[in-house]
């Protein structure tokens, strides 16, 4: 995943240090947001604004590593809950493909999303997110 983003950046942007980072530098803006929309509303601002000083996020939008794609990706599934409003067919999907960008940017995804098969078993049901981690625990 890493190597695509930057591939796809320097061809947007011309073979520079900038655009080799533009991508990290993009998510790594990202990041607090996303963190401020999982959070109660009080606690919102908050939640941004801690993630903007921990220097560990800071420093993964000037290096080119997999963790902040994997973050940025698994908090976006978060956002999308399989379960909540909306047809499910779609959340699910969107969840199962977020999930497989998490899993191109580091494989230890697999670990992360782990939560989604027993929620979705409780349910007595497996819906398709459950089983596209699924899939990619057996390939795995």
């Amino acid at each position: 995943m890493v190597a695509w983003l930057i591939r796809a950046s320097v061809e947007l942007f011309g073979h520079t240090s900038l655009a080799v980072r533009a991508p990290f530098a993009l998510l790594a803006g990202l990041l607090p947001l996303q963190v401020a929309a999982l959070s109660p509303p009080r606690a919102a601002r908050l939640a941004g604004m801690l993630t903007l000083s921990a220097p560990m996020f800071g420093l993964m939008a000037v290096f080119a590593s997999p963790d902040l794609p994997l973050i940025c990706a698994t908090l976006a599934a978060l956002q999308l809950d399989p379960h909540g409003r909306g047809p499910a067919p779609l959340r699910s999907l969107g969840v199962g493909a977020l999930w497989g960008l998490a899993l191109l940017s580091k494989l230890p995804a697999v670990l992360l999303g782990l939560a989604l098969v027993p929620r979705a078993a409780r349910r007595g049901r497996i819906d398709l997110a459950a089983l596209l981690l699924a899939a990619a625990l057996v390939w795995s």
